[in-house]
């Protein structure tokens, strides 16, 4: 009787042990969903008596309260023009119906000037021009704000990655300076912000005939173009929103990439391309950005 008892303990035991390995085990699609969930509603406010746990370091976002939400609104209760520079992911395409700026010109008031062309980059032309010429079509004295949200098309065309120092346009860094000291000489006064690009799917990029190839880059590689589109921000003393380490999308995971990448049946296979609810996701990152930016 007694080896029975001690038998069913052990099986006990043995199925909490297997649930409470379960429980830190979710795949990553169920961790960017209690991320979405939690983005509709305000934090909770701790009581007195409790104390915040600490959360783990992949887990660090924490959504803003309904206080600090009613501020950044009021931040940006005053009209503002603001010129979106970028690629395909602010182009107004299939990919996604609604982008990251229409949420934010939903909640505040400010008008959006696009200038985002597929395929393009700081070096890449894509579809039309770099992006270190797209600025020079700007109307400058009507802009409050430029954004330059490029992604990772200049990587994997054989250009030579070069320094934030460079001068010119010989090299992706020289590109990239040449972009930013062009907005800076010509208006001095305008606020501008460089927007790391999202991951990608480890290793994959466009070839110098624009298409697909899968061994285009090292995730290395894509950490040294970032740091180095830190660097230039750095050098001009521009702001940064870095959403490279921030947005929560992982398109590695196969379960992200089929709940993130389809708009309207249409599948993003090499995890490019947020649809329309992974612009949602990103726009909370844009509206904090803007709401310090703007003050």
């Amino acid at each position: 009787m007694a080896n029975r008892k001690t038998g069913i303990t052990l099986a006990v035991a043995a199925l909490a042990v297997v649930a409470l390995v379960v429980s830190f085990v979710r795949p990553n699609l169920a961790k960017v969903k209690d991320l979405f969930a939690a983005q509709q509603q305000p934090a909770a406010e701790p009581s007195a008596q409790e104390q915040p746990e600490e959360e783990p370091a992949e887990e660090q976002v924490v959504m803003p309260s309904e206080e600090q939400v009613a501020e950044q609104k009021q931040t940006l209760s005053e009209h503002f023009t603001w010129a979106v520079v970028g690629d395909s992911l602010t182009e107004k395409n299939f990919r996604a119906a609604t982008s990251y700026y229409d949420y934010v010109s939903d909640m505040c008031d400010c008008s959006v000037l696009n200038y985002g062309y597929s395929g393009t980059g700081y070096m890449e032309a894509g579809s039309n021009v770099p992006f270190h010429e797209i600025v020079q079509w700007l109307d400058l004295e009507d802009t409050d704000i430029v954004t330059i949200f490029g992604s990772f098309n200049d990587l994997g065309k054989g250009y030579p990655l070069g320094t934030a120092y460079d001068e010119g346009t010989d090299t992706i860094g020289g590109c990239m300076a040449s972009t930013v000291e062009y907005l800076r000489k010509e208006s001095p006064s305008l606020r501008i912000g460089i927007v790391t690009p999202i991951r990608w799917q480890t290793g994959f990029a466009y070839d110098a005939d624009g298409n697909p190839n899968p061994q285009g880059t090292t995730r290395e590689e894509c950490d040294a173009y970032v740091q180095m589109l830190k660097q230039v921000a750095g050098r001009y003393g521009v702001l940064v929103l870095d959403l490279y380490n921030l947005y929560p999308l992982d398109p590695d995971d196969p379960e992200t990439l089929s709940h993130y990448y389809v708009e309207d049946g249409v599948a993003d296979e090499y995890g490019v391309h947020p649809n329309s609810e992974g612009h949602q996701l990103m726009y909370r990152y844009w509206r904090d950005f803007l709401a310090g930016a703007m003050k």
